[in-house]
């Protein structure tokens, strides 16, 4: 694990991430973290389907 993420994670720590970030997720995971990306709604929806909002 890099050094300065070692300094402030460990493995099983969640790590939230955006879409943004979501390249990052694979590593993260190999790396021993929880990795969760909040829910998006889709084009043209007004809310979350409530199990989204709920695992949001």
């Amino acid at each position: 694990m890099n050094d300065d993420l070692s300094m402030i994670c460990e493995a099983g720590d969640t790590q939230i991430v955006d879409r943004g970030f979501r390249d990052v997720a694979g590593a993260f995971e190999e790396l021993g973290f929880d990795v969760q990306m909040p829910s998006f709604l889709e084009k043209g929806a007004k809310q979350l389907e409530t199990e989204q909002a709920n695992e949001t």
